[in-house]
């Protein structure tokens, strides 16, 4: 007599893409150890979350999963299309090769605060990664181009990045391996200069939403090149940018045809007369004061398209 056992992998893998409760999913993977295989090779995104002993609050205990863990995961998931390894203080660039070489279908990755990750793991990813988010990751400029290597990169935050020696090196971007690029986050990377926007914002036409915020070295030439290239940005945040003054606000104010919204606060070289003057050349542009650390859509969004 024929059993549910006789069914093939392919006929089971279809039962389960159309159990629609995440419950029924799980039960799905405790029937048998084929099963459970079964239930990993169909996974599509994973979140490894991290704690802290509340009895010992300056203690942290993140997540204990090391790179060995990650390329299991790679060898036994590879549907994987989104994982999310926040403050996995453990891995390297090593677990992210794994996962980027195991997982060629992988669009998402979050790696927040992942100390041990430099970027360089990256280099060979599928085209199919679109959205990264490594902000307060010790990335090099190696590391940065390692990302945006597969070509496909739409969203890329490096929020909070530290310097290194010599430039920003960031310009490598602009270089063509990013020109899908539309959402950029540079939020308080300080050292980011005019070198490097202005590479940005001619090899990266497609820029919607741009933070560069408290980005001090960026000067005159590099608001100017914002202004004359980047024809479809939507929002710029520079917020605390100590050296946008007036002219710079005028740079953007004659180009960006596409900009509706200006985060901005902070600026004391703007004046009051040069922010009057930008309000009336772009009446329709919003002048906000809100600063955001995040923004842009989230990486379930990019699974939803």
């Amino acid at each position: 007599m024929a059993s549910i056992n006789d069914l093939t992998d392919d006929i089971l893998l279809i039962i389960f893409g159309n159990l629609s409760c995440s419950v029924e999913r799980h039960k799905f993977g405790l029937t048998c150890h084929r099963w459970l295989r079964l239930q990993n090779i169909a996974r599509r995104s994973l979140a490894l979350e991290f704690s802290y002993d509340t009895h010992v609050y300056h203690q942290y205990i993140r997540s204990n999963v090391t790179d060995v863990g990650i390329k299991a995961l790679a060898k036994s998931c590879p549907g994987l299309e989104s994982v999310n390894l926040s403050h996995c203080t453990l891995i390297s660039d090593a677990g992210i090769d794994a996962l980027s070489r195991g997982c060629p279908g992988i669009c998402a990755m979050v790696l927040s605060s992942c100390l041990g990750v430099t970027g360089t793991g990256f280099h060979g990813c599928s085209s199919s990664l679109v959205f990264v988010q490594a902000d307060c990751c010790p990335l090099t400029p190696e590391g940065i181009l390692g990302i945006a290597s597969g070509g496909g990169l739409e969203y890329l935050n490096v929020m909070g990045l530290r310097c290194w020696v010599g430039r920003d090196g960031l310009d490598g971007l602009g270089g063509g391996l990013a020109r899908n690029l539309r959402f950029l986050n540079f939020h308080a990377c300080m050292f980011v200069g005019d070198e490097s926007v202005s590479a940005i914002s001619r090899g990266c036409p497609n820029l919607e939403e741009w933070n560069l915020a408290a980005c001090h070295e960026v000067r005159a030439p590099g608001w100017v090149e914002i202004g004359s290239n980047c024809t479809n940005l939507k929002a710029l945040h520079v917020n605390r940018c100590r050296n946008l003054c007036d002219s710079g606000l005028q740079s953007i104010g004659e180009g960006c045809a596409q900009l509706t919204r200006l985060y901005m606060h902070g600026c004391r070289m703007v004046t009051d007369v040069g922010l009057e003057s930008f309000r009336r050349r772009r009446p329709k542009v919003q002048v906000r004061c809100e600063e955001f650390g995040y923004f842009g859509p989230s990486p379930d969004e990019y699974l939803l398209q």
